[in-house]
């Protein structure tokens, strides 16, 4: 929220205007370039990121909970500037104390009923057992891009480590972010000039 506006025993609150969500953004109609997509990528860990330090876990943190000012289309050459990212509908949201140790960090269950909840599960979720949600914010988030590839072998492998069947083996967001920074340092900005793969997935 920017601001609040007060008029007497009414308040209005002033958000960005957002035009599109993260998922769409990766699809294949826009034309959004590899650079466009691991741009997105890198603020939306950042902001994961931010909420994991301060002991927040997300819960639904699918791609289409993250939104965007505009398509980039760097391909298309519209666009010179980078649209911000942002994480929304914080409803499902747990929170923990500060000083909780990341191990002591664990919930279990679903945001809601089973006959309800109509998402995917990360593996740790399939059981009765109490699980990090943090470790679950990180495969939700990866879950988005099981169709999409960057054809750069080394971003993808960062991508595809989100979704790790053992959830200790996931990266933390910050972990994912800087491993993405580093392997962006060694590459031409040219190198990411270039259309991304789709792949048809199956359930």
């Amino acid at each position: 929220m920017l601001q609040e506006l007060v008029c007497e025993d009414i308040v209005f609150g002033v958000f960005p205007k957002i035009a599109v969500s993260m998922d769409r953004s990766i699809c294949s109609w826009p034309k959004n370039s590899v650079d466009d997509v691991v741009d997105m990528i890198k603020q939306a860990l950042e902001g994961i990121a931010f909420i994991h330090e301060r002991r927040i876990a997300h819960r639904d943190l699918f791609l289409d909970n993250f939104l965007l000012d505009w398509h980039p289309q760097s391909l298309l050459l519209q666009s010179a500037t980078r649209p911000r990212v942002y994480i929304i509908d914080f409803e499902t949201a747990v929170e923990f104390d500060i000083n909780t140790k990341l191990e002591d960090c664990l919930i279990s269950g679903m945001p809601f009923p089973d006959d309800v909840y109509e998402r995917e599960r990360a593996p740790e979720c399939n059981g009765s057992g109490p699980h990090c949600p943090f470790q679950s914010d990180i495969w939700q988030f990866g879950s988005g891009f099981s169709c999409f590839r960057t054809t750069i072998p080394e971003i993808d492998e960062v991508l595809q480590s989100l979704t790790d069947i053992e959830p200790t083996s996931r990266p933390t967001a910050k972990e994912a972010f800087e491993k993405l920074r580093q392997i962006l340092r060694t590459l031409p900005p040219s190198a990411l000039e270039l259309s991304p793969a789709h792949l048809t997935c199956r359930n």
